[in-house]
């Protein structure tokens, strides 16, 4: 398996760390993808120039995170990231609201990287409007969790660490107890402290 990846990537760290966790981080070599090169060996894996991609040995090629995560899930003889039941769909929905969080952050990112004299200050504060709305309804719901670690909760992590690593000054532990009690149970897990993004290297 070949893993397409960028550093600091909050989807790309989302599926390390799944791989961590399912006892699978030795079968990917993980790569850097040149998503700005249309004749990369990213864009021969998949024409959407999205990192992060997978390439099997079989040539099936995966294009999503939410599809890597899934995969590697299939394919381990370890506790599944993805549950049963009914559990299943609160763990994708927390997973997709939480993927929804990583998205509004790099959409700030990429406003605000823009060439001067093109930023939208409207454009970028909507982003950020997003991220809180994402926050505080995390901040609801985070007293109910449990000490169940399934892909809901490591996207959750991931997308949480983000915000701290790239926007520090939003502070989006400020009056949000209940998800700073959440985050602190987990972040000295070995798999998150393994794939933080201020110490993971590609």
């Amino acid at each position: 398996m070949k893993l397409f990846a960028a550093p600091v990537s909050p989807f790309v760290r989302k599926v390390v760390l799944a791989a961590h966790e399912l006892g699978m981080s030795d079968q990917a070599e993980v790569v850097v993808g040149d998503y700005n090169d249309k004749g990369s060996d990213l864009f021969k894996c998949s024409p959407i120039g999205k990192i992060p991609a997978m390439a099997l040995a079989d040539g099936t090629n995966l294009c999503d995170s939410q599809l890597i995560v899934a995969y590697l899930d299939s394919q381990s003889d370890k506790a599944a990231l993805i549950p049963t039941g009914s559990a299943r769909w609160e763990a994708l929905a927390s997973e997709a609201l939480a993927d929804g969080l990583m998205d509004a952050g790099v959409d700030v990112m990429r406003e605000v990287r823009r060439p001067e004299g093109t930023i939208s200050a409207d454009v970028e504060q909507k982003f950020r409007d997003r991220i809180v709305g994402i926050l505080d309804r995390f901040e609801q719901e985070a007293s109910a969790y449990g000490d169940e670690f399934h892909i809901g909760r490591i996207a959750l992590l991931c997308s949480l660490d983000y915000l701290s690593f790239r926007f520090a000054e939003m502070e989006w532990q400020k009056g949000r107890p209940n998800l700073v009690a959440w985050h602190e149970k987990f972040a000295g897990r070995a798999s998150a402290v393994a794939t933080h993004p201020e110490s993971w290297k590609i």
